[in-house]
């Protein structure tokens, strides 16, 4: 398995105007979202993520028809993995890919964390 591409961005979730950044300095939250594109079923397949907590993702990915699928990504003892327990098998037959990938990612000193 190999990590083809990455983008990343994050945005600032809050108040932003100078009163209330200065009466509430902790009211902004980082929002984390990346795409991230994994070979699967010999087809380059884009997964968007987008970090809930340090241990949940929201994560989305289309099908050849373009279907899309929504599920959540989230790390158990130390492992990453579907939280739901029905994703399409298509999805499932590739989950420690998609783990190995977010795990590359997010040990990747230059994306944005």
């Amino acid at each position: 398995m190999a990590l083809i591409a990455y983008r990343c961005h994050s945005a600032f979730l809050g108040s932003f105007s100078k009163e209330n950044a200065v009466a509430l300095p902790n009211m902004h939250k980082v929002l984390m979202q990346f795409t991230l594109v994994i070979p699967i079923n010999n087809r380059k397949r884009e997964f968007n993520f987008r970090r809930r907590s340090e241990l949940l993702f929201d994560v989305n990915s289309t099908k050849e028809n373009g279907e899309r699928y929504y599920f959540n990504f989230l790390q158990k003892n130390g492992k990453w993995g579907f939280s739901e327990a029905l994703v399409p098998q298509w999805l499932e037959e590739y989950e420690s890919e998609i783990a190995k990938a977010l795990e590359q990612f997010l040990s990747d000193p230059n994306a944005e964390q």
